[in-house]
């Protein structure tokens, strides 16, 4: 009788061990989207209005990069979206240098090389303004399920912008790993950012 309590202890004991090592294997949720394998990786030939010259996608590996749409006219869901993102920035200290945020116009008509600089210096140095030709930003919303137009010019000529919302983050390599969505709180970006600084390259 004893030997079978014991070896009934044992596998008991052996299961447990087992359950607790498949629960420490097992990573933990994303806080924000996990996207990873469902878009394509960063790809793009833009203008860089903070620097004024021409790059490409490849020109930030090494760093993660976050990125958006919008237009210099937006007056609240930009300027919010950028906020969200500056704040979870704040949240990583020295570790914010290595994260890139490009913020894509998609109002080239009134978003000019000079306007797009000065709006995005609001909102830090981590923060660069991205414009180009009507095909080139097409191309790059379509490949990330961007929609966006122009409404009917008011009597004074000014009009209005409609775009998608979605913010993505790549990681070092240029991988489409998150999506981050105007609810997500800043505490929870902030922490998904750290997991990617500190993934092996």
């Amino acid at each position: 009788m004893f030997q079978k309590g014991y070896q009934s202890g044992r596998y008991i004991l052996f299961s447990v061990m087992l359950l607790l090592i498949a629960c420490q294997s097992e990573p933990a949720p994303w806080q924000t989207v996990n996207i990873t394998g469902y878009r394509p990786n960063l790809a793009f030939t833009l203008t860089d209005a903070n620097h004024d010259k021409s790059v490409e996608a490849e020109d930030f590996l090494g760093r993660l990069v976050i990125l958006s749409f919008g237009f210099t006219h937006c007056p609240d869901v930009c300027p919010m979206s950028l906020h969200q993102l500056q704040s979870a920035l704040a949240l990583l200290n020295d570790q914010a240098n290595q994260v890139q945020i490009l913020f894509v116009s998609v109002d080239p008509e009134r978003d000019s090389t000079d306007v797009l600089k000065q709006y995005t210096e609001n909102f830090g140095s981590n923060v660069i303004g991205l414009r180009g030709a009507d095909q080139a930003v097409n191309k790059l919303a379509q490949m990330y399920k961007i929609s966006y137009g122009a409404e009917e010019p008011m009597t004074n000529g000014q009009y209005d912008v409609y775009h998608s919302q979605a913010v993505y983050v790549f990681d070092r390599k240029g991988i489409a790993r998150l999506l981050i969505r105007p609810d997500d709180k800043v505490e929870a970006i902030a922490n998904d950012l750290r997991r990617l600084l500190v993934e092996k390259v």
